[in-house]
Protein backbone atom coordinates (compact mmCIF):
# COMPACT_ATOMS: atom_id res chain seq x y z
CA UNK A 1 0.00 0.00 0.00
CA UNK A 2 1.27 3.41 -0.93
CA UNK A 3 0.48 4.80 2.52
CA UNK A 4 2.91 2.31 4.06
CA UNK A 5 5.72 1.91 1.55
CA UNK A 6 5.98 5.36 0.04
CA UNK A 7 4.32 7.90 2.32
CA UNK A 8 5.16 6.36 5.71
CA UNK A 9 1.59 6.82 6.97
CA UNK A 10 0.82 3.50 8.63
CA UNK A 11 -2.18 4.83 10.58
CA UNK A 12 -3.80 6.08 7.37
CA UNK A 13 -3.13 2.69 5.79
CA UNK A 14 -4.81 0.98 8.73
CA UNK A 15 -7.91 3.17 8.44
CA UNK A 16 -8.13 2.47 4.71
CA UNK A 17 -7.61 -1.28 5.15
CA UNK A 18 -10.35 -1.41 7.79
CA UNK A 19 -12.73 0.18 5.26
CA UNK A 20 -11.71 -2.41 2.67
CA UNK A 21 -12.57 -5.25 5.07
CA UNK A 22 -15.96 -3.68 5.80
CA UNK A 23 -16.77 -3.40 2.08
CA UNK A 24 -15.22 -6.73 1.01
CA UNK A 25 -15.46 -9.05 4.03
CA UNK A 26 -15.36 -12.24 1.97
CA UNK A 27 -12.08 -11.45 0.19
CA UNK A 28 -8.79 -12.87 1.44
CA UNK A 29 -6.93 -9.86 0.03
CA UNK A 30 -8.93 -7.55 2.31
CA UNK A 31 -7.60 -9.30 5.40
CA UNK A 32 -4.13 -9.53 3.90
CA UNK A 33 -4.09 -5.75 3.42
CA UNK A 34 -5.36 -5.24 6.95
CA UNK A 35 -2.62 -7.53 8.29
CA UNK A 36 -0.02 -5.56 6.35
CA UNK A 37 -1.33 -2.33 7.86
CA UNK A 38 -1.26 -3.81 11.37
CA UNK A 39 2.34 -4.90 10.73
CA UNK A 40 3.27 -1.37 9.74
CA UNK A 41 1.75 -0.20 13.03
CA UNK A 42 3.67 -2.90 14.94
CA UNK A 43 0.44 -4.55 16.10
CA UNK A 44 1.60 -8.12 15.60
CA UNK A 45 -1.33 -9.78 17.37
CA UNK A 46 -3.90 -8.25 15.03
CA UNK A 47 -1.60 -8.77 12.05
CA UNK A 48 -1.45 -12.51 12.72
CA UNK A 49 -5.18 -12.73 13.37
CA UNK A 50 -5.92 -11.15 9.98
CA UNK A 51 -3.32 -13.25 8.20
CA UNK A 52 -5.04 -16.33 9.56
CA UNK A 53 -8.45 -15.04 8.39
CA UNK A 54 -7.02 -14.43 4.92
CA UNK A 55 -5.49 -17.90 4.90
CA UNK A 56 -8.84 -19.49 5.72
CA UNK A 57 -10.47 -17.62 2.83
CA UNK A 58 -7.72 -18.35 0.28
CA UNK A 59 -4.55 -20.15 1.32
CA UNK A 60 -3.18 -19.88 -2.23
CA UNK A 61 -3.18 -16.08 -2.39
CA UNK A 62 0.42 -15.20 -3.41
CA UNK A 63 0.33 -11.86 -1.58
CA UNK A 64 -0.43 -13.77 1.60
CA UNK A 65 2.94 -15.53 1.56
CA UNK A 66 4.66 -12.17 1.11
CA UNK A 67 2.82 -10.68 4.09
CA UNK A 68 3.52 -13.78 6.20
CA UNK A 69 7.18 -13.29 5.29
CA UNK A 70 7.03 -9.70 6.50
CA UNK A 71 5.33 -10.88 9.69
CA UNK A 72 7.97 -13.51 10.45
CA UNK A 73 10.76 -11.08 9.61
CA UNK A 74 9.31 -8.52 12.03
CA UNK A 75 9.16 -11.26 14.68
CA UNK A 76 12.82 -12.15 14.11
CA UNK A 77 11.97 -15.61 12.73
CA UNK A 78 14.18 -15.25 9.68
CA UNK A 79 14.04 -18.88 8.58
CA UNK A 80 10.25 -18.80 8.41
CA UNK A 81 10.45 -15.40 6.69
CA UNK A 82 12.76 -16.81 4.02
CA UNK A 83 10.42 -19.78 3.49
CA UNK A 84 7.48 -17.46 2.95
CA UNK A 85 9.40 -15.12 0.65
CA UNK A 86 10.51 -18.09 -1.42
CA UNK A 87 6.92 -19.31 -1.61
CA UNK A 88 5.70 -15.84 -2.64
CA UNK A 89 8.38 -15.66 -5.32
CA UNK A 90 7.60 -19.10 -6.71
CA UNK A 91 3.84 -18.63 -6.67
CA UNK A 92 4.18 -15.05 -7.85
CA UNK A 93 0.80 -14.00 -9.02
CA UNK A 94 2.33 -10.76 -10.23
CA UNK A 95 5.73 -9.37 -11.05
CA UNK A 96 5.38 -6.93 -8.16
CA UNK A 97 4.92 -9.72 -5.60
CA UNK A 98 7.69 -11.87 -7.06
CA UNK A 99 10.14 -8.98 -7.21
CA UNK A 100 9.49 -7.83 -3.66
CA UNK A 101 9.71 -11.39 -2.35
CA UNK A 102 13.03 -11.88 -4.13
CA UNK A 103 14.42 -8.59 -2.80
CA UNK A 104 13.42 -9.35 0.77
CA UNK A 105 14.70 -12.95 0.54
CA UNK A 106 18.03 -11.80 -0.91
CA UNK A 107 18.40 -9.15 1.78
CA UNK A 108 17.98 -11.82 4.47
CA UNK A 109 20.43 -14.17 2.75
CA UNK A 110 22.95 -11.35 2.45
CA UNK A 111 22.79 -10.79 6.20
CA UNK A 112 23.32 -14.48 7.04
Amino acid sequence: MIYIDHLNKPQSALTLAQKVVRTHPDEAMSYNLLAWAYLANKDYTNALMNLEKAQILDATLPALALTFGRFYEAQGNLEKAKEQYKKAYEEGGSELISNEAAERYNALIKND
